[in-house]
């Protein structure tokens, strides 16, 4: 990671067709690719929460994967609307995130990865 990257955190909720189809495996694969650590659950209403956090950049490109109307990275299931919040994060460089406790240090075998505001694309230039 560039350590001159400003680091930022998103939570987004992706609703559709994105429970049981493998989308939480495919949003930690493609994160990890990006360098990001973070998080994927589902959520009791049928939606997949997305806690990500790392270089604005990696954060600009995870938003354009989840949000593709048609997937051209073969993304599994069928996304219907993609919201995201945005904050500040407060990472240590050292890897461990904590903030609100919602994004976990990485293990290295995760990599980082366990398991309503619009208008983030403005905060990840």
């Amino acid at each position: 990671m560039d350590e001159d990257q400003p680091i930022r955190r998103v939570t987004v909720f992706v609703r559709g067709e994105v429970q049981g189809v493998g989308f939480r495996w495919w949003v930690r694969a493609r994160a990890l690719e990006l360098g990001l650590t973070g998080h994927a659950r589902n959520t009791g209403d049928g939606r997949v929460e997305v806690v990500a956090e790392g270089p604005v950049p990696a954060l600009g490109a995870l938003l354009t994967l989840l949000s593709e109307p048609v997937s051209t990275a073969g993304r599994p299931g069928h996304v219907s609307t993609v919201s995201a919040r945005c904050a500040v994060s407060r990472a240590v460089r050292s890897g461990s995130v904590s903030g609100d406790g919602r994004c976990q240090p990485g293990s290295t075998a995760s990599g980082g990865w366990t398991g309503e505001r619009r208008g983030c694309r403005g905060f990840l230039r």
